[in-house]
């Protein structure tokens, strides 16, 4: 069985275990690890047995830390650099706060907007379920288009004001501070379905405990994609919505108005402490390894297998 996938079906199912792993995982530094390291690593949990003494323990536990962050559960192929878990934060963390300031124009809005979604998308693809390699150039198109269209509904209440020439304050504030938080909760939710269709339209794998695959299954792939979803839109929509809280009340005090940069400094520093809570809380929301019950998958799949129990990668 896939050591990462082994990992996730043994652990506790806790969300605060799930939190405090993910606070390992997250680490920047395993962004940077190189392929012979994380070979290392692997090779080092493929022969795990009882640790000997506390080095010995301590050597195991940071191989699983690097394994955990660098490699694919399902697959068990290297992620891309900048697709492994902990590259999310360094990269959505600025493009976030990029989005939260006033645009002066169309152009200006257009860069935030596009590199959220074209990250979000390459990273749902990335992380999720593989697919038979007949469906990749149709899965990249779709991604393609994913990133067009939710670039496009994003900018779309910016073009409607300038369209319709709307500028009184009540709708440039509605425009430019409240609809953008619900919207950008939507359409990184709206995303991950779209990269990701693919999972619930021809299913996924699902495996008893020993990770011996059942079969592909189409509910496992809609509850995967579903509560990946829910995560990401859950942790863009809340971080946007609390760091906008917390710039308000910056606003009003009264070092702000003698010193505008400062402003500008506070609101990077909440922007990324809060994305920084909100990653490894979105990410540990589900468990990695979904759980399925056998009589929630399809009947012939349910005939293959005695299990009540079946587990899914459910992907980041």
């Amino acid at each position: 069985m896939e050591p990462n996938l082994h990992f996730w079906i043994r652990e506790s199912q806790s969300f605060v275990q799930r939190f405090l792993h993910w606070l390992d995982i997250l680490d920047p530094t395993n962004v940077l690890l190189s392929h012979e390291k994380i070979k290392a690593a692997r090779e080092l949990l493929r022969s795990e047995q009882t640790p000997k003494d506390h080095i010995e323990d301590q050597k195991i536990q940071k191989a699983w830390k690097q394994s955990l962050a660098t490699v694919h559960p399902e697959t068990g192929s290297v992620i891309p650099m900048l697709f492994r878990p902990a590259a999310f934060f360094p990269i959505t963390g600025p493009l976030v706060f990029l989005f939260l300031q006033k645009y002066k124009g169309i152009k200006a809005a257009l860069f935030p907007q596009f590199f959220i979604h074209a990250y979000n998308t390459e990273f749902s693809i990335t992380n999720g379920n593989s697919i038979h390699a007949k469906y990749s150039l149709e899965q990249q198109l779709l991604g393609m288009t994913t990133i067009i269209s939710t670039t496009f509904f994003g900018i779309s209440p910016l073009l409607m004001m300038n369209r319709y020439t709307l500028k009184g304050p009540a709708v440039q504030n509605v425009v430019t501070k409240i609809l953008p938080i619900p919207l950008l909760a939507f359409l990184s939710a709206f995303n991950v379905v779209v990269s990701r269709s693919h999972e619930y339209q021809n299913g996924i794998r699902v495996m008893d405990k020993n990770g011996n695959v059942v079969g592909l299954s189409q509910e496992a792939g809609a509850k995967a994609v579903g509560e990946t979803a829910l995560s990401r839109g859950l942790l863009f929509g809340t971080s946007m919505l609390l760091s906008n809280v917390f710039s308000y009340f910056l606003e009003r005090t009264n070092i702000v108005h003698q010193n505008p940069k400062f402003l500008m400094v506070m609101k990077l520093n909440v922007t990324l402490l809060v994305m920084g809570l909100m990653v490894p809380v979105s990410f540990c929301l589900f468990p990695q390894t979904g759980q399925i019950q056998r009589t929630s998958l399809e009947p012939e799949i349910q005939s293959l297998t005695e299990e009540t129990d079946l587990f899914y990668n459910r992907g980041l």
